[in-house]
């Protein structure tokens, strides 16, 4: 790791400042409704917080060549003081911004909400550091349906420069053909929170070159398990 695991005061007092900026700027941010209840901040992420998240990322992650189909790695496969603190912080969000969206989700489904709610490191889908396939974007889809508040972080490419974003995407059921409903703009450090409705149809259209690096992580609906 590009960074020691145990933490200087340093690194912790630059970590909380980072984060209480970003958590200000996301609990101050407006829900926007169409085409589905989102928030897009772009470069939501400053440039110290960029550094510090790239720079303890192994040499052979950022720069190594990408497998077919793209990269995942779950949280466990980066252990370090920063991204533990970075995924930790993002769970934490989801919690803070659920208020915010939901009036939208008791219109869509009033069982989700009497089930327990659980960050997603509760489930088997933990979240995970993607870098994905340059050869392609990523496809039109929705999430699976115990998924409830999902957020994204686009931490851009390994050089420094903005890479594509995710976007919402509308069918048309007389082809089936998607088409992008909104355009947010290449990024660096943006963050991407939306609904799992229906509707909620998103992905990136354009071609991802060289590796991305995206952060993800949902609150979920689960049944307890009392036995």
């Amino acid at each position: 790791m590009g960074i020691e695991f145990l933490p200087n005061q340093t690194l912790i007092n630059k970590l909380n400042n980072a984060f209480e900026i970003l958590k200000n700027k996301l609990i101050q941010s407006r829900v926007e409704i169409e085409p589905s209840p989102h928030i897009f901040l772009n470069k939501a992420l400053d440039e110290n917080l960029l550094k510090i998240l790239w720079d303890d990322l192994p040499n052979d992650i950022k720069f190594g060549l990408v497998e077919e189909g793209g990269n995942i790695l779950r949280n466990y496969a980066i252990q370090s003081y920063v991204w533990n603190a970075y995924d930790a912080f993002i769970r934490y969000i989801l919690i803070c911004l659920f208020p915010k969206f939901r009036e939208w989700l008791e219109i869509k489904n009033n069982q989700l909400l009497s089930h327990n709610m659980s960050c997603s490191w509760i489930r088997q889908y933990a979240s995970f550091i993607c870098f994905n396939d340059p050869k392609k974007g990523v496809p039109p889809h929705t999430d699976g349906e115990s998924s409830v508040l999902n957020i994204i972080t686009v931490l851009g490419y390994p050089d420094g420069l903005m890479a594509p974003v995710t976007n919402f995407f509308s069918k048309e059921k007389s082809s089936g053909i998607y088409f992008p409903t909104t355009q947010y703009p290449p990024s660096r450090g943006s963050i991407f929170v939306w609904l799992n409705l229906n509707n909620a149809y998103h992905g990136v259209i354009e071609k991802i070159y060289p590796k991305r690096l995206t952060h993800i992580a949902s609150l979920e609906s689960y049944e307890r398990n009392n036995d």
